[in-house]
């Protein structure tokens, strides 16, 4: 497997007869009401043609099946972690985009003393509240 950022693909094995490909965008807003988990063929194609740049003999391969997700992200790429006016005691912590599984241990810990103590030590975290925007 590995990560092409020059491409701005990665892929690695999956299994014995498959690879897994996937990259990113950012198309902007999405509607919840229309968003589908299914790649456009301008996305597959756009895929491939990286993949087939990368790894030449790629280019035997067939597709076989594709999907999508959607990241979390705030306008300036950074979480908003902050106590939300207007309900009491909701803590909002998002917009991690993907990078929420390797920062919740740290997360976790300045969530807990905002919770019980109203305000942490920790880290400042003035540039991650809501009202930025």
């Amino acid at each position: 497997g590995g990560s092409d950022p020059a491409n701005g693909i990665y892929f690695r094995p999956e299994g014995k007869d498959f690879t897994l490909v996937g990259g990113s965008a950012t198309p902007g807003k999405i509607d919840p009401d229309s968003y589908t988990q299914h790649p456009t063929e301008e996305t597959v194609g756009r895929h491939w043609s990286a993949l087939n740049r990368r790894v030449p003999l790629m280019s035997h391969a067939e597709f076989f099946r594709g999907y999508t997700g959607v990241y979390t992200v705030t306008p300036d790429q950074m979480p908003v972690i902050d106590l939300l006016d207007g309900i009491d005691g909701l803590f909002v912590c998002t917009g991690f985009s993907g990078r929420g599984f390797k920062l919740a241990p740290a997360v976790g810990a300045v969530v807990a003393d905002l919770v019980f103590d109203g305000g942490t030590r920790l880290a400042d975290i003035s540039s991650m509240r809501i009202d930025r925007f």
